[in-house]
């Protein structure tokens, strides 16, 4: 039995060999895309500087197309799963608790798993020193855990090098480990070297922790005291 070759005429021989370059060039193109290939202005780009494969090429312009979807679906897929925001701190209100730009208003963040002094408090304003002094003016990743009664962000607060504010401040001895809110036992090891090097408010061993200060100030006075 014989194979039958369909019939070729001249003309289509001579597109042969540039069809054949043009596929080739396609593929390097599409090897060539930056990983940003899915956003717009790439695909505008390829679009604008590419129009001749596009136009002579159409699996250029489908595979172009299909990455594109695709990626762009992987993106989507990670910011719904990704439960952060990145802003610059424009407020600290206390040593735990900061104003982050985010979706052009000041959402008040307080620092998770830890506690600082209250501001009237003994350390209560070196804490919020140090704060401003590590995050004010400067970009932030907030990762959210959750919000409170107060209805403020509960969220772990990362410098742009990766550096936890939360960590730092119990590190330094400005705050406490929130055991009552935290199950991160790592916290409790960086508060236990602050006392042993008695950094920050660890000079006092008789530093009182924020949450029974706040206790004793909603207690009633005694019955003595009340005209006093």
């Amino acid at each position: 039995m014989f194979l039958t070759v369909p019939s070729v005429t001249g003309s289509q021989w001579v597109l042969w060999p540039f069809l054949t370059v043009t596929l080739f060039i396609s593929i390097l193109l599409l090897s060539w895309l930056p990983s940003d290939a899915s956003t717009p202005a790439t695909l505008s780009y390829v679009s604008r500087h590419h129009s001749f494969l596009s136009n002579h090429t159409p699996l250029t312009a489908h595979l172009v197309a299909t990455r594109s979807q695709r990626r762009t679906s992987a993106i989507r897929g990670a910011s719904l799963t990704t439960n952060q925001f990145v802003g610059t701190v424009v407020r600290v209100l206390d040593g735990d608790t900061i104003e982050v730009l985010h979706e052009g208003r000041g959402e008040r963040v307080r620092l998770a798993n830890i506690d600082c002094p209250e501001k009237s408090q003994a350390f209560g304003n070196r804490a919020k020193q140090f704060t401003s002094e590590l995050a004010f003016g400067r970009e932030v990743t907030v990762q959210i855990i959750g919000s409170d009664r107060n209805k403020r962000t509960i969220g772990e607060v990362r410098l742009l090098d990766g550096t936890s504010l939360n960590r730092e401040l119990v590190h330094a001895g400005f705050a406490w480990w929130y055991r009552a809110y935290s199950h991160d036992q790592s916290l409790e090891d960086l508060e236990r070297e602050a006392i042993a090097a008695k950094r920050g408010l660890w000079e006092d061993p008789h530093s009182i922790p924020p949450w029974e200060f706040r206790k004793s100030k909603k207690s009633p006075p005694a019955v003595g005291d009340v005209n006093n």
